[in-house]
């Protein structure tokens, strides 16, 4: 899946057209690719995080 990042600062990152965030491999987890896009989507200090949808 594809995805941008805009700053509070309202620059854009993250806009090339590869696949920067894989959702579908496993389904229990997502994986961003740092490779393609270096900007950090998400941390942990525990390496899990939990989403309620």
């Amino acid at each position: 899946m594809d995805y941008n990042v805009t700053s509070a600062g309202g620059a854009n990152s993250c806009t090339s057209s590869v696949d920067d965030w894989d959702v579908c491999t496993n389904k229990t987890e997502m994986v961003f690719n740092y490779t393609t896009c270096a900007t950090q989507m998400l941390y942990s200090s525990k390496q899990w995080i939990k989403l309620l949808i």
